[in-house]
């Protein structure tokens, strides 16, 4: 039955990871699993914000090199600086 419940509850299942995790683990592996889960959702946030402003900075600097063909050579570090930006 439990392995079913990540099938049976949609989007649920992405609001919540840790505490379905955590009630799908049952009560000897439940905790453990919350923690993982948790922590894994934890570090996709963090990556995907980052990777939400890469896109960002290389939009940017792409922006610009539309705009500025004749005078601009593309360098990667460009895009780093944009970055911190």
């Amino acid at each position: 039955m439990s392995q079913c419940l990540p099938l049976t509850k949609g989007n649920d299942w992405l609001t919540f990871p840790a505490s379905w995790a955590t009630i799908a683990g049952g009560s000897k592996y439940g905790r453990f699993l919350g923690f993982v889960t948790g922590w894994i959702n934890f570090y996709g946030w963090m990556f995907d914000l980052a990777a939400l402003v890469q896109i960002a900075a290389n939009i940017s600097v792409n922006m610009y090199v539309v705009y500025h063909p004749e005078d601009y050579v593309f360098e990667a570090w460009h895009v780093y600086v944009a970055y911190l930006l």
